[in-house]
């Protein structure tokens, strides 16, 4: 479903709890998401964000 307001994230870099922090603010019912860029690297868990981001493109 499209939606007029798009919630953008960038810049994650294996951040999980950090991501998943900014993600409670994310509304499925009336916004759209756009994950850019850099996703991975630096951070702990790239590899957990990777797989929710997966999840979240498979549900949505």
């Amino acid at each position: 479903m499209k939606h007029n307001i798009t919630f953008v994230l960038s810049d994650i870099h294996g951040e999980y709890e950090k991501f998943e922090e900014l993600m409670k603010h994310w509304n499925s019912e009336t916004m759209n998401l756009a994950i850019l860029g850099d996703m991975i690297d630096r951070g702990e868990n790239s590899l957990k964000v990777v797989q929710k981001i997966m999840q979240l493109k498979k549900k949505y």
